[in-house]
Parts: C-alpha cells; structure tokens; sequence
C-alpha cells in the first residue's frame, strides 16, 4: 500500500463502496447494468460465452459470470447510459 499511495491513503482505508453491476428484472426482460464510467460507444464491445459475459473497453475486457438464471438467456440489446453499460436479456 505504501508503495502504491505514499502518505495519500492508508493501507486499511476502503476505496470503493458502490456495486459493480446489478441485475434487474421487469415484464420477462432482465437487465445487467455494469458501471463504466469512462466507456464511449464506439469502444465498447460484448460477447456472451457460455455463461460468461465478456465486456471490453477499447483495449481492457473485463469476465462477468453470470449467475443462471441470465446465463441460459441471451442478451438481446445494449446502450450506455449515465456511466452504465445497460445489457438486455429476454427468455
């Protein structure tokens, strides 16, 4: 930590408190929504493998396990909005 952050932050100190995604559900479509304060829409990409979700910001991805009940659906749409990637799943 000392090497990292210097004086700045202890070692201890917690960073980041917020979800990294969250997972909704409404009338049969469930949506995924991923914090991605920095993505732009031309350099986002996603692909869905298996029940992994892979998520890629110009040249960083990022694997999301999805748990079941979205792995055996496939998404159906994606949009940015407000510093989320807001990914659509349909039965």
């Amino acid at each position: 930590g000392d090497e990292l952050f210097g004086d700045a932050v202890a070692p201890a100190d917690v960073l980041h408190t917020e979800l990294t995604h969250a997972i909704q559900s409404e009338n049969g479509t469930a949506t995924l929504r991923i914090n991605l304060p920095f993505g732009e829409r031309g350099d986002v990409g996603l692909k869905k493998v298996g029940a992994e979700l892979i998520v890629s910001v110009g040249p960083r991805k990022r694997t999301i396990i999805l748990p079941a009940a979205l792995a055996r659906r496939r998404p159906t749409g994606a949009k940015l909005r407000d510093g989320a990637l807001e990914v659509s799943f349909r039965s």
